[in-house]
């Protein structure tokens, strides 16, 4: 479910209603539940109540992580979902998906000699369910740090095509000099 407010001052109650704030149940709600709106804008009112139960939840709740992330523009809509799990608790997790990239590896692996890529290499990936087909132009560099940085532009000028953002799916590089792609880490 998912209850997005629009922009402005807005006032959410969620497991019980106006004027009677001091009551409520979050027991009708099932599975994710997503609150989004177009702010944070000082005002803005959030009222949740759970004081029918007989039954001890506890719950927590933090504007910190989604207002910090969009007030330090280092985060935007959609990088940390907050939902209802399991027991009733409030979890945070990244609402990104990146599908699997073996293909995407065995593409850059197969074309690659030391840290030059002999051919241009073609491979798609799936980011939040959106096909993003990347070509990487053969070259040849100093190190394997260099191989990496000139796939990461790559990669990014295709999301930034797509839409995305440049970082959202990070090429990375193990002590093996071995590459693999994750999503961009959000701290919580």
């Amino acid at each position: 479910m998912t209850l997005d407010t629009g922009s402005g001052y807005d006032t959410v109650y969620l497991g019980t209603i106006e004027g009677n704030e001091t009551d409520g149940s979050l027991d009708n709600i099932e599975g994710m539940l997503h609150l989004l709106g177009a702010g944070p804008e000082a005002g803005d009112v959030l009222h949740i109540n759970d004081q029918t139960n007989g039954a001890g939840h506890t719950y927590t709740v933090s504007n910190a992580i989604t207002g910090s992330l969009q007030l330090l523009r280092a985060g935007r809509s959609g990088d940390v979902v907050a939902t209802l799990g399991v027991g009733d608790a409030i979890e945070f997790n990244l609402g990104h998906t990146l599908g699997d990239t073996t293909a995407a590896l065995a593409a850059i692996s197969g074309a690659r000699s030391g840290n030059e890529l002999t051919t241009d290499v073609n491979f798609d990936l799936v980011y939040d369910s959106t096909t993003v087909s990347v070509t990487v132009l053969a070259e040849a560099f100093a190190t394997a740090e260099e191989l990496r940085t000139h796939i990461a532009q790559a990669v990014d000028a295709q999301l930034i095509a797509g839409g995305f953002y440049a970082g959202d799916v990070v090429v990375g590089l193990d002590l093996s000099e071995v590459f693999e792609f994750n999503l961009k880490l959000h701290e919580l």
